[in-house]
């Protein structure tokens, strides 16, 4: 008997041991991220918005730094070449789901850079974008961020504000329409 629960202990001991190995590891797997994005200022949409626009002219370069994110090619056909980086998280709730960075193959020049949010983790409303964009104009084209079917749950509207460089519009789906869903920055002569 006293065998028995000797090896029992021992089991128990060993199962301890491992448990706290484990947790230890996992400890000092976090810190290593916390620290590496800590060590980053946290940004607001507006500030993550304006550090984008600032990145002009868009390249992988200039864009993966305002993201703190690598950008990895998923496609590319003889016109262009598609970079993207999902689950991105920011302050205030902020959740970019996947960013999508188009540029042409031959000139490096930006056609499209679309940013998706998690519209459903918080909610950035249009009258939050009018304080920043106050010249902002509503698209009577309606699907500028999904190509859903329109006054489909999924399918969205957008709006617009005009820059110097193009355009930036702002989509919000149907479900939920006074949440931001998705931002793209449009250069002029790429709409």
């Amino acid at each position: 008997m006293s065998v028995m629960a000797t090896g029992m202990m021992n089991i128990t001991e060993i199962v301890n041991v491992l448990r706290k190995g484990v947790i230890a590891c996992l400890s000092g797997i976090l810190c290593l991220f916390c620290s590496t994005s800590s060590a980053e200022p946290k940004m607001k949409l507006e500030e993550l918005i304006q550090k984008l626009e600032a990145a002009n002219p868009w390249t992988v370069e200039r864009v993966e730094p305002v993201l703190r994110a690598k950008l990895v090619k998923i496609d590319s056909t003889k016109t262009f070449v598609v970079y993207t980086a999902n689950r991105l998280l920011y302050e205030e709730g902020l959740i970019v789901e996947e960013v999508h960075l188009r540029l042409r193959v031959d000139t490096n020049e930006m056609i499209r850079l679309i940013v998706n949010l998690n519209d459903e983790a918080s909610c950035f409303t249009l009258d939050r974008i009018k304080r920043t964009y106050p010249d902002i104009e509503h698209d009577p084209y309606g699907l500028s961020v999904s190509h859903d079917a329109e006054h489909s749950p999924n399918g969205s509207f957008g709006y617009w504000t005009k820059r110097p460089w193009g355009h930036i519009d702002f989509g919000f789906k149907e479900r939920r329409p006074d949440c931001l869903s998705g931002i793209t920055f449009i250069p002029t002569g790429k709409e």
